[in-house]
């Protein structure tokens, strides 16, 4: 696989237009390609409505090679810019390679062919004096049935597109209009392939019953996990990009739990077992990824002495998480992680839900955001003093489920449950950063127990011992912080 980031500008134009004279620029005569593509997508076209492409496609003057290109859109105005990524293949054979990484983004649905298209293009260097600024190209597209004209101008390098202004004021003032910047596959297939991204999210509203309310918290949840499980394949393993999506993961299993009295009990137990699946994985990548972060900024406060022995630690431990990461990516991979998404998006359009769930949101959820919330004053009202670690982190996962419930229904319960909801954040991340001390420590033992050089092993201890004095001002704090949450103004959800 290779890749390179394209920046160019779309103009439509007629099938009679002319360019225009462009000084100060100067143009290099064209040279003539035929390029025969077939665009592959899902039959509902859920690549498309993300503004991806996926395509096959041969030069007849063999200029370019063939191949599989995945175009991403990255953003921008006058010149869009997306990435290309160019996969080695034969025609009709979407590589293994491709089909993976997109697998989360299509789902349960199947590739296959939407659009074929030949291309005859003109393509010409804009210079300025000697320098090349950007290839501009004159396609004229065909589809079989239909015949349209475009001009491209992609800049090439790190060109300054600012420079190019000129140019496109030459080409709009000799008759061709900016064009959306869509991709070709987007002006044939037309309005279906520009609807919204799988699943769907629709506005909320007074009238919303419980059943919309719940379809907006899973829709929301799954576009995230879908995008971060993409982006996370993409960079490698970025560190922003596991967190989002495990934290996708968390909320959905978090929302089916929360309003489970809505569905089909079987249903839900069921699609909340192949979110915990892909949770693990997710999971044990993050909590590398935490450790590393917390153990890396002590053991760059050591001393030169202990340093060495601080560094060879930390770098174990990202040891264990490239390994991690490569169990979850081949999660992400596997036809399983596919089928989890289909069903996710099946379940934010038509989920098996109870009668309750037809009534008004307002009405349906107030008992039900109540129980989590309750749940949470019981877990922390039975607590000995001092309370073990183990129980804290019930509170802190039971504060979790009263926060996610309180997010979810506040689009109809108000900024009250909003500001709730915020309260608990704090407690929940307090008891969070507990947690966490509370792993590295058995973690770093685990680890101190297998030296036999002592110097190292003494390096291992006072790592336990920082973590244990950050576990010991945590545990200090999260009482007063549970006050504040526990006193908060709930109105009707706080009997």
């Amino acid at each position: 696989m290779s890749s390179q980031q394209e920046r160019e500008a779309k103009l439509a134009v007629l099938n009679d237009f002319e360019l225009p004279e462009v000084a100060p620029f100067t143009l290099d005569s064209p040279v003539e390609k035929r390029l025969d593509a077939t665009y592959v997508d899902t039959d509902d076209f859920r690549l498309a409505r993300r503004g991806i492409t996926l395509r096959y496609r041969t030069d007849s003057s063999e200029q370019e090679p063939s191949g599989w290109t995945l175009k991403l859109p990255e953003g921008g105005e006058q010149f869009i810019s997306r990435q290309e990524r160019f996969f080695p293949g034969e025609p009709g054979v979407v590589p293994t390679e491709v089909s993976q990484l997109v697998g989360g983004l299509v789902g349960d649905r199947s590739l296959g062919p939407v659009a074929h298209m030949v291309t005859d293009r003109q393509e010409r260097i804009v210079r300025d004096g000697t320098e090349r600024l950007a290839a501009l190209t004159d396609d004229r597209v065909s589809t079989g049935d239909r015949y349209f004209r475009e001009i491209e101008v992609e800049l090439v390098g790190d060109a300054d597109p600012e420079r190019l202004q000129p140019l496109l004021d030459h080409l709009t003032n000799a008759g061709a209009r900016r064009a959306t910047n869509r991709s070709k596959l987007h002006t044939v297939l037309g309005p279906t392939a520009s609807l919204p991204a799988l699943p769907v999210v629709e506005t909320l509203t007074k009238r919303s019953t419980a059943a919309d309310l719940v379809r907006h918290a899973i829709g929301k949840s799954t576009n995230r996990l879908i995008e971060q499980s993409f982006a996370l394949q993409l960079s490698g393993g970025d560190i922003e990009t596991v967190h989002q999506a495990r934290v996708a993961t968390r909320r959905l299993r978090s929302d089916l739990r929360t309003f489970r009295r809505l569905f089909d009990p079987d249903w839900v137990e069921s699609l909340r077992e192949e979110l915990r699946w892909i949770a693990s994985p997710l999971g044990a990548v993050r909590d590398l990824d935490v450790m590393v972060d917390r153990l890396a900024g002590v053991t760059r406060t050591m001393n030169a002495a202990d340093q060495p022995h601080g560094d060879a630690l930390v770098d174990r431990l990202r040891a264990q998480r490239a390994t991690a990461l490569e169990q979850l990516l081949q999660s992400l991979h596997e036809p399983r992680f596919s089928a989890l998404i289909g069903r996710l998006i099946d379940a934010s359009e038509h989920a098996p839900f109870t009668e309750e769930a037809n009534g008004k949101a307002a009405k349906v959820l107030i008992p039900v955001v109540k129980h989590p919330w309750r749940r949470l004053r019981a877990e922390v009202k039975q607590l000995d003093d001092p309370p073990t670690d183990e129980a804290l982190h019930e509170v802190r996962i039971k504060a979790k489920r009263a926060r996610y419930a309180l997010e979810a229904a506040e689009p109809v319960l108000g900024k009250s449950a909003e500001r709730h909801a915020e309260a608990i954040a704090e407690l929940q991340g307090v008891l969070g950063d507990l947690h966490d001390t509370a792993v590295a420590q058995d973690r770093l033992r685990q680890i101190g127990g297998s030296y036999a050089d002592p110097q190292a092993a003494l390096v291992v201890g006072t790592l336990i011992g920082w973590e244990q004095a950050q576990h010991d001002l945590l545990r200090q704090q999260w009482e007063s912080i549970w006050e504040k949450a526990s006193k908060k103004k709930l109105r009707r959800w706080a009997g």
